[in-house]
């Protein structure tokens, strides 16, 4: 019996499981799936959809200050000053420095000062920054006030002996500043007085505070005796000379036993300067003497001579082993500069002896110095340049005439006398023919080529081949837009190029647009396009011809799409017949009415470059138009 109670429960239990198993499959079916759902982020607010406080302002702000008087240093003082805001609550809040607000220092005349130094009133304006906004109208100020000089230092002051004149003394000021001593400067920080200066007993210095520094600072200091007899005495480490009891000898000479010397005004005995006698200046020495040994004297870089009496040579020629050399009026040393004998004028060179046998240049002028050392004057000269002239007052001639036995001859640029050939100067190039003539307004043929010289005697640069006749085109190196705003070929000639070249340069630059794209109405640098007309103008400019009023800007009009016909009509373009067509010359073609159409570049051999329609290309000189209107010659 109990066996089949646990046959019904097992089999129970079985259909259990069996029952189960599906669900438990299921599970485990769906719960990897589970594992692999993600759950999606929530969307963030981006920053800028964040709400952002708007700046607090500081109109309203309290400025203050702890301190509002300060003592002038020299140094700037910055006082920050204390800001706080109150909210609508009633709340207090005490912004920062730097951070939240910035101090800006006005002087009393309102000027903005980056850092307060000098004594004066300054008023403290406050800006907000950062999170804060505005001008507080609260401000605050200070005062800096100048240094009082009874706070100074004097030092240098010391006792001095009776001389019967007022005694004065040299006062070193200074004052502490973060433990360095600073000295004032007399006249600008400070002023010095005396009192009671001159007897026995105690002299008073006062010094008074200018400038940056106010207030007194009275110092003494005593003078000792009172009664000086005749005779010499040393007093404050000075000599002085009394030529009776308390009479001190001033601006006079005065001698011992020793030698002469010679009292300054405040009676003190004097050294290494100049005095004066009734016969001229002499030189007292570093001992206080009268110098009478015959000697040189360098005084101040500058040399004096003394002569054995002891006085100072003045406008006097002198010789030592050196040479000969000149004392001047004010018995200096004559160093590069004039003086002159019974000959003559003599140069003093560096060393103040005189020069020879050699040119000198003197404020931008030449000289030349014979053998003797006087300057040549009035007198034909040559060098290793060539013959030159110097003129009555010894200058070098340049571009002037001067003459001699056979007639006027032009002294160039440089002072040289050189016919039949090219001379140049600061304004440009000129001739002067084989007698010595000035070329003006004519054509002139070097090995190079024709050149024009102008009215003013000189090469004309806008001018360079010759064109004969004078009607024709003639060649410039100016060519320019004439105000306009369209492309001009730089120049391929050069200065003394011939015809050939002219032709050979035009030809070229042609050549630099071969395989272009051809484009109507366009004149244009290469690789950008160009029609007939366009090349040739652009050629034509390259070789220095400007074939006006035909020009690029205007042939951008269709009115002046054929601008081969205005260049046909020009007058001053040689019109040849078609058996002398020549290398450079342009070949015009005409429709059936005799219509100018098409021109183009004649090469030689019946060979044309030009641009038609396609591209710029090297063609034969027939099959371009109905028939050949002409041909018309740049160059003659």
């Amino acid at each position: 019996m109990k066996r089949d109670i646990i046959s019904v429960l097992l089999v129970a239990l079985l259909f259990i499981s069996i029952q189960a198993a599906p669900a438990f499959a299921d599970t485990a079916e769906k719960e990897p799936q589970q594992d692999l759902l993600i759950e999606e982020p929530a969307e963030e607010e981006s920053p800028a959809a964040e709400e952002t406080a708007d700046p607090v302002t500081i109109e309203d702000a309290v400025v203050t200050l702890e301190e509002e008087s300060y003592v002038y240093t020299g140094n700037s003082i910055l006082p920050v000053p204390k800001v706080v805001i109150t909210d609508s609550e009633g709340a207090e809040t005490e912004l920062i420095p730097g951070t939240e607000f910035k101090a800006v220092y006005k002087n009393s005349s309102g000027a903005e000062v980056a850092v307060p130094v000098l004594p004066g009133t300054y008023q403290i304006v406050v800006e907000g920054i950062g999170d804060y906004t505005g001008t507080a109208t609260s401000t605050a100020s200070f005062t800096i006030e100048a240094f009082p000089i009874s706070n100074a230092t004097v030092t240098g002051i010391s006792d001095k002996d009776y001389t019967g004149r007022a005694l004065t003394q040299t006062p070193v000021v200074s004052r502490m500043a973060d433990g360095t001593a600073i000295t004032l400067r007399e006249g600008t920080d400070y002023t010095v007085s005396y009192s009671n200066n001159t007897n026995a007993g105690t002299a008073v210095i006062t010094i008074t505070g200018t400038g940056n520094y106010t207030g007194t600072k009275v110092v003494t200091f005593a003078i000792r005796g009172g009664s000086i007899t005749k005779g010499w005495r040393r007093l404050n480490g000075d000599w002085y000379y009394y030529y009776d009891t308390n009479k001190m000898r001033t601006n006079a000479w005065a001698s011992d036993s020793r030698g002469w010397c010679y009292m300054g005004g405040d009676g003190r005995i004097t050294k290494n300067r100049w005095a004066k006698d009734d016969k001229g200046w002499c030189w007292i020495n570093s001992t206080g003497y009268w110098e009478k040994r015959s000697q040189w004297i360098d005084d101040q870089g500058e040399w004096y001579f003394l002569s054995g009496n002891g006085h100072m040579a003045a406008s006097a020629w002198l010789k030592d082993r050196h040479g000969w050399c000149y004392a001047g009026a004010d018995g200096k040393l004559v160093r590069n500069g004039w003086a002159k004998d019974s000959k003559g004028w003599c140069w003093l060179g560096t060393t103040g002896r005189i020069t020879s046998g050699r040119w000198i240049q003197d404020r931008g002028e030449w000289y030349f110095l014979k053998g003797d050392g006087h300057m040549a004057a009035d007198m034909w000269l040559k060098d290793s340049k060539g013959w030159c002239y110097a003129g009555t007052n010894g200058k070098l001639i340049k571009s002037n005439w001067v003459k001699d036995s056979k007639g006027w001859c032009w002294m160039d640029a440089n002072g040289r006398y050189n016919p039949g050939r090219w001379h140049k100067d600061s304004k440009g190039w000129y001739y002067i023919d084989g007698a010595g003539t000035w070329i003006k307004n004519k054509w002139m043929r070097d090995s190079k080529g024709w050149c024009w010289i102008n009215s003013y005697g000189y090469y004309d640069y806008s001018k360079r081949y010759y064109q004969n006749p004078s009607w024709m085109i003639q060649i410039s190196t100016n060519i320019t837009s004439h105000g306009l705003n369209y492309y001009v070929s730089p120049l391929k000639v050069s200065i003394g190029s011939d015809r050939s070249d002219h032709i050979e340069a035009m030809i070229s630059r042609a050549y630099d647009y071969l395989g272009d794209p051809y484009v109507v109405c366009q004149s244009r640098a290469p690789g950008k396009g160009v029609d007939c007309s366009g090349i040739v103008m652009q050629a034509c400019y390259a070789a220095g011809i400007d074939l006006w009023p035909a020009n690029p800007q205007r042939h951008l009009s269709p009115a002046y799409e054929y601008e081969s016909r205005e260049i046909w009509k020009l007058k001053k373009l040689e019109t040849v017949a078609w058996k002398d067509r020549q290398r450079g010359d342009l070949i015009f073609y005409a429709n059936g009415s005799g219509t100018v159409i098409h021109i183009a570049i004649y090469l030689g051999n019946d060979k044309i470059i030009h641009s038609w329609p396609g591209t710029v290309r090297v063609s034969s000189v027939y099959g371009w138009g109905d028939h050949i209107k002409g041909v018309k010659r740049v160059f003659h």
